[in-house]
């Protein structure tokens, strides 16, 4: 397929789909969410993988091709979209970014992530027109929260050799690559068609009526224990569900009791504002914890080894009734 000759009203539209969505516990592209209105007759409520938000946002807003960096290419050539291997797999967004640029056909590319659960055609029209606008710009991206949205962006492929440059020199942060490059900013897009979800918290608070896999359970993320104290030491959220014999003869300092059988009747005490970290003896009372946490949206973390790890790797331990 050859570009059109009239470059300067096309764009290429590309979605970075090689994230390890660790916060999640599974791959963000293709949990179902309701998706936004298609513009067609269609009475019924509609719900899809999270991809087809953005690929359909692009091809509303007319990108001459939707192309998918990195991940699950049998799932994604499934929904009929157009896959590309991540020529840097496991090196961040930069990579993807990067493989992004060499890949599009076109001089402007629109650049999304596929967790994008509110973006739509507009937004997009707005990403390429101001880019379109600003003719010294190699990006136009919006701002939120005083942030640029790098991966919310358009991009000129003439920024690629700078971003060459800085990945060839370890370079890993998409941010810092861009360092130098003139950007131009979007203006007056809402910011709600800005919002990622990187957990299932985020699914609950912005999707709701997310449906997880039928048959097939919440792959629940876990760390090790020594990551667990890395965690600790910032103040993070950790919930022993042990039996209360067994936490007051030793438990992480800090972390709050609730025995398994009691999470379900309990679960409002659990803070929903962030992730929380979930202990046991060994990590199978943690994980079927963090399996009922999920599935009510909570961003929940199982530790495995749990406190049986944490006391044998030395770590400080309290015990008696309180945290």
């Amino acid at each position: 397929m050859s570009p059109p000759a009239n470059l300067l009203t096309m764009f290429s539209g590309v979605i970075l789909t090689g994230g390890g969505s660790r916060r999640m516990g599974r791959d963000k592209a293709f949990i179902d969410v309701p998706l936004p209105p298609s513009g067609a007759p269609d009475p019924a409520p509609r719900t899809g993988p999270l991809v087809l938000v953005p690929a359909n946002a692009l091809r509303g807003a007319g990108a001459y091709e939707v192309l998918c960096i990195g991940g699950d290419e049998a799932g994604l050539r499934r929904l009929g979209l157009t896959w590309h291997a991540d020529d840097h797999p496991g090196d961040g967004p930069l990579g993807g970014l990067i493989t992004a640029l060499r890949t599009a056909a076109l001089p402007v590319v629109v650049v999304l992530t596929c967790d994008l659960v509110r973006i739509d055609a507009p937004s997009v029209r707005g990403l390429a027109g101001a880019l379109d606008r600003a003719p010294d710009a190699q990006g136009a991206m919006p701002v939120l929260d005083g942030r640029r949205q790098i991966l919310t962006a358009a991009y000129r492929r003439t920024v690629l050799p700078t971003l060459e440059a800085a990945f060839a020199a370890g370079e890993r942060s998409v941010r810092r690559a861009l360092e130098g490059v003139e950007i131009a900013t979007v203006e007056h897009l809402d910011p709600e068609v800005l919002v990622d979800v990187d957990s299932p918290g985020d699914l609950d608070k912005y999707a709701p009526g997310f449906t997880p896999a039928k048959g097939t359970p919440l792959d629940i993320p876990e760390i090790d224990v020594a990551a667990l104290a890395d965690l600790h030491a910032t103040g993070a959220t950790i919930i022993d569900v042990r039996n209360p014999d067994e936490y007051e003869t030793a438990h992480v300092p800090g972390a709050a009791l609730i025995p398994l059988p009691e999470v379900p009747e309990r679960i409002g005490e659990i803070p929903t504002d962030g992730p929380v970290y979930v202990i046991c003896a060994v990590g199978g009372r943690s994980r079927k914890a963090c399996e009922l946490l999920a599935a009510q949206g909570h961003d929940a973390t199982n530790i495995a080894g749990g406190t049986n790890a944490w006391v044998e790797a030395g770590y400080e331990v309290n015990t008696g009734p309180t945290p």
